[in-house]
């Protein structure tokens, strides 16, 4: 038998998510929160690790903390960054194609990749970055006079519709989706976060933490740590928001004592 915490009644069903009197969800039980300055560690308890039974408790656990669940989706923070660097992704330069600038069939395989393939040529190499050094870091300068807010929505009207393998799909968030944590993350964060990503996309696209929750004053980030023990890279990131003004929720389940303490000792 659950007693709901918000009116009091009395459920019969111990597997029951919601409380049938008042439509509320049955608090999540967290058998350890550990907090490590701006880091929380939060152990959760399943029954299985269906994907279903996963989701529905993790999204109860934040309702019952009165947030919600904007994405649990990488590619938030992605389509953050086309928006910010468009102009500078699709430069012109010498590695962007096949050929050199300065080759006839430059012009041709330029357009060609703007308008069919998406994405330059360099993009996932390190002369990516090379070549574009002082654009980028003159506009992670110019953003910190800027308005973010702003800035993405004028990227986002200017460039919609234009093929990107960045942002594969243009209604896959709302603009209002799309700027809503640039109020609820100090804009210098958000600055850090997204030089992270545009500088050495290869090794921190796939492991910034995915999903963002988020009340009327700030939004904060969550991995979800399975079963799985943390990559390198996780670790990496992991510590890197460590040193932001920005709240990290690391979500285990089922994990023992000794499981959480190597988990703190790796952070």
């Amino acid at each position: 038998m659950i007693k709901c915490e918000y009116c009091g009644y009395e459920i019969s069903d111990d597997n029951a998510k919601f409380c049938s009197s008042c439509g509320k969800p049955i608090k999540i039980e967290t058998t350890n929160k550990i907090t490590l300055d701006n880091l929380n560690i939060i152990n959760m308890q399943l029954k299985s690790y269906d994907s279903e039974e996963l989701e529905k408790t993790i999204i109860n656990y934040y309702f019952s903390q009165n947030q919600k669940i904007l994405t649990q989706d990488t590619d938030y923070w992605v389509y953050m960054m086309a928006l910010l660097f468009w102009d500078i992704i699709f430069m012109k330069t010498d590695t962007c194609t096949a050929v050199k600038i300065d080759n006839p069939k430059f012009e041709g395989l330029y357009q060609f990749m703007l308008n069919y393939t998406g994405l330059p040529n360099d993009f996932f190499k390190d002369d990516f970055y090379k070549t574009r050094q002082t654009e980028i870091n003159n506009r992670l300068n110019q953003l910190i006079n800027e308005d973010i807010s702003k800035f993405i929505l004028e990227s986002f009207q200017k460039n919609f519709g234009k093929p990107s393998k960045l942002i594969a799909l243009w209604d896959k968030f709302s603009k209002e989706e799309l700027v809503l944590i640039t109020d609820k993350i100090r804009k210098s964060d958000l600055i850090k976060i997204q030089k992270r990503l545009i500088t050495n996309f290869i090794d921190t696209r796939s492991t910034i933490p995915s999903t963002i929750v988020y009340d009327d004053n700030k939004a904060k980030l969550v991995e979800i740590i399975d079963n799985k023990d943390l990559s390198v890279n996780q670790i990496k990131w992991y510590k890197f928001i460590k040193e932001l003004d920005v709240e990290l929720d690391l979500l285990v389940f089922n994990r023992n004592e000794d499981e959480i303490k190597e988990i703190i000792n790796k952070l």
